[in-house]
């Protein structure tokens, strides 16, 4: 199994428009309805009620934790959705997306929640401003047979997402993605790259399954009950095995994890990827040879 740690990058072009809100000024008195644009965290707030200088980020409304806040948060703009660390949330724009960033030492790129035919990932030697890798993902899967072609669901049975790991080892570079979606929406609802590492090999018995946070609602006059769909989070539950020397150092690579939002490589299909977080870990030191260490993952929503 490998892991994309993601790491900052800087955003220099994207062909989705900013935010059609004016930005928030400390010196304009909003009144109630006021829609404004938030540039130090791409936020969108709705004003709740009249106030002059009440900084968005400082009184967001919440009903159970801050009943009182002037400001509703409308999210992140939809130029920065496909940033903002949410898989949900999804960046929008008819045709195609292509966006430009610098991404100094990045080994991988992953997309993920993603609504496209294909994406193409350039990879630029800013030394030399030359291409010097260039990749073509298809999104859609394979036709099998005529009856497929005809009846199957091969048009939104897609790939939501995938990785790409570089090919040259070129540290200061570029890259230049777009996400090319025909006559539709292209969409993506997550974007990061970063350095990789490999924490021991995974063989046969992956478990791959999901939480499910739909509920079960429940009309208190009648008795009646409903179900209402949530999100789910994708899990894995793997076995890894490496030399016993080597646990220790393994062990650290996964305790670096925590607490942040990571994308596992439990193999090579793209359906053992999993944006999200290590929710345990633990070592079991077998023998002088080879070490199992057990990893439970959550994927982020």
């Amino acid at each position: 199994m490998k892991i994309l740690f993601p790491q900052a990058f800087t955003l220099t072009s994207s062909n989705i428009s900013n935010s059609a809100y004016s930005d928030w000024n400390a010196s304009t008195a909003y009144a109630i309805g006021a829609q404004v644009y938030l540039p130090d965290n791409y936020g969108e707030y709705k004003c709740l009620v009249a106030n002059t200088g009440v900084d968005p980020r400082t009184s967001i409304y919440d009903a159970t934790k801050n009943p009182n806040g002037k400001w509703l948060f409308l999210g992140t703009t939809n130029k920065y959705k496909m940033f903002d660390k949410y898989l949900t949330s999804q960046s929008v724009r008819n045709g195609n997306i292509t966006v430009e960033m610098l991404a100094y030492e990045s080994q991988a790129i992953y997309l993920g929640n993603l609504d496209a035919q294909s994406v193409t990932i350039q990879v630029i030697d800013n030394n030399t401003h030359q291409v010097i890798e260039t990749f073509t993902k298809n999104l859609i899967r394979d036709i099998s047979d005529a009856f497929d072609y005809g009846y199957g669901d091969w048009i939104e049975n897609r790939k939501t997402q995938f990785i790409y790991e570089r090919t040259t080892a070129t540290r200061n570079i570029s890259l230049i993605i777009t996400i090319d979606n025909g006559y539709s929406d292209a969409k993506c609802g997550i974007f990061c790259c970063g350095k990789v590492k490999e924490v021991g090999i995974t063989k046969w018995g992956v478990s791959v399954g999901a939480l499910d946070y739909s509920t079960v609602a429940t009309d208190t006059s009648t008795g009646d009950t409903s179900l209402v769909e949530g999100n789910y989070a994708p899990t894995l539950d793997l076995d890894l095995f490496t030399p016993t020397k080597n646990s220790m150092a393994l062990n650290k690579i996964l305790n670096d994890a925590r607490g942040k939002g990571v994308v596992f490589m439990a193999g090579y299909s793209d359906d053992l990827l999993v944006y999200g977080y290590k929710q345990k870990h633990s070592t079991l030191m077998s023998g002088p040879v080879e070490t199992i260490i057990t990893v439970n993952i959550i994927g982020l929503t």
